[in-house]
Formats: structure tokens, C-alpha cells, sequence
């Protein structure tokens, strides 16, 4: 068993997406990079989608990777804006989690005012630069130079091992393997489980974390869904309530556990 644990990049670039919305072979060689790292990168193609997804899933990524010139919205062309656009957008996202991904350009840099928008980059980057590492790094650097690509996901590997999510999941690797989209146990169990671990491994950094509305109870909840979809807990332990169908958790937990339980159905024990 390995117990890898796989970094998930959000990366914005224009040529990451076809006309169709497929991935194109741009994409797929600098994935096949990025895994030599245990890099897995999420692309998009514009701004405003990969925004949504970073609120949404904050804490299932490790880093950050932008184009110097892309598209802000879906339907755009490229602006060579989009930095001074995106960088304060970046800004209010880390201040609403309280947390800091690191974040890096990666560019061809063929703009014409390219040092001008990268200096000014470079004046909010600084500030973590020597944990992070440098800033910018160019396609087609060469390979003895600071900015060569493969020395970016060198950089993303080694912050992220010490990032407490990362830290999390290599501890748990046994528990997060089967939880997550695709996998056994619904995605919901994974964030309730991650958010909870890395409060309690680094409480300082989750001051504002609440274990508010019990969420190791709907991680069990969900771990009892996942039992009745392959047929291991009965419907006797699944009651309605209010036209919604729930786990009876208590039933559950005993079936669950070998025991022999009664259940009522009907005013009558079963």
C-alpha cells in the first residue's frame, strides 16, 4: 500500500480546455510533469470558474498556478490584465478562510508589459517567498534557470507536505483513501473528516472552526448510507421523517456492530 499523498493544484490557463471543453494535449503533457510529483493539476480555462471552485473546495487544494494572460470570464479573450485582476480576488478568498495557499505564475511571457504586471505580482508574493520559493517560472525556461517548470512543482511538493491538510491525510491515509468523489463513502464525509482532523492537529490555525451541528455524527451517517447501497444494513433501519428518509443511528450502530436488535415497525416489535 502506498501512502502517497496525492497534492491537488488549481491551475488556470487558457490552453488547458479545447473549443468542446476537453482536455487538450497541452494539459496532458504538463499533468504527466506535475505527477512526477504527486501533483495532480485541476484546470480551467478562465478565471471566474476556477473562483468558484476554489471557494467551494478550498481545503481540498495545495497550491495555486495562474497564466500571466488568460481569461477572466468563460466567453473572454485572453487580457493581459489578468493578474491585477485575479491577485485581489485571491486576496479576499484567503482572508474569508483565514488561510494562505501559495501561489505561482507559470507563463510564456511574451506580453508586452509582462515585467511591469510581474513586478507588481512580485510585491504581494514576496511577503512568503522564502517558504514558498520563487514566483515565476517560464514554459520555456531553460532547465539550468531559477524558472524552469519542473522547479515549480518541486516547490509545490515540498510546501505542501507540511501543509496541515497534507499532513492529515497522510496520517489518515487509510480513512481518506475510500472517502471522496468517486470512492466509497460521499465526498461530504471527506470535508466533514478533513476539517475536523486538521482542527485538531493545528488548532491554531483553525481558531474560527466550530464543531457546530455534530459532524462526526453525519460522517457515520454517511459511512451507514454507504452499508445500506451495498446491501450490508437493512431498511428496518432506515425511518421517515417528514416525507425524508434518515438513518436510525442508534439501530444502525448496533446492527453494525453484531448485535441483535428490535426494532418497532407498525406498533410492533420486530
Amino acid at each position: 500500500m502506498t501512502t502517497d499523498v496525492i497534492y491537488k493544484v488549481l491551475w488556470v490557463d487558457d490552453q488547458n480546455l479545447d473549443e468542446t471543453n476537453n482536455l487538450t494535449d497541452f494539459y496532458e503533457g504538463w499533468q504527466l510533469k506535475a505527477g512526477n510529483h504527486n501533483i495532480e493539476l485541476v484546470p480551467f480555462d478562465n478565471w471566474e470558474e476556477a473562483e468558484y471552485s476554489l471557494k467551494k473546495d478550498f481545503d481540498e487544494y495545495s497550491a495555486i498556478i495562474i497564466d500571466a494572460n488568460c481569461k477572466i470570464h468563460k466567453n473572454d479573450t485572453e487580457q493581459e490584465e489578468f493578474i491585477t485582476a485575479v491577485l485581489p480576488s485571491l486576496t479576499n478568498i484567503f482572508g474569508e478562510k483565514r488561510r494562505v495557499l501559495p501561489w505561482y505564475l507559470l507563463s510564456a511571457g511574451t506580453m508586452s508589459n509582462f515585467g511591469k504586471i510581474v513586478n507588481g505580482a512580485r510585491y504581494q508574493h514576496s511577503k512568503h517567498e522564502e517558504d514558498w520559493g520563487n514566483m515565476l517560472y517560464l514554459k520555456d525556461a531553460d532547465e539550468k534557470s531559477k524558472e524552469y517548470p519542473s522547479k515549480l512543482f518541486e516547490n509545490i511538493e515540498r510546501v505542501a507536505k507540511d501543509q496541515a491538510m497534507n499532513v492529515v491525510l497522510y496520517r489518515h491515509y487509510d480513512t481518506f483513501c475510500y472517502l471522496g468523489q468517486d470512492k466509497l463513502i460521499d465526498a461530504r464525509a471527506r470535508k466533514l473528516m478533513l476539517r475536523m482532523l486538521s482542527a485538531l492537529y493545528y488548532p491554531e490555525d483553525n481558531i474560527k472552526y466550530e464543531y457546530a451541528g455534530n459532524p462526526l455524527r453525519k460522517v457515520l451517517e454517511y459511512l451507514f448510507w454507504t452499508a445500506r447501497k451495498y446491501g450490508l444494513l437493512p431498511e428496518e433501519c432506515i425511518e421517515e421523517e417528514k416525507g425524508k428518509k434518515r438513518i436510525a443511528v442508534q439501530l444502525a450502530s448496533l446492527f453494525m456492530a453484531g448485535v441483535d436488535v428490535k426494532y418497532k415497525k407498525e406498533g410492533k416489535d420486530g
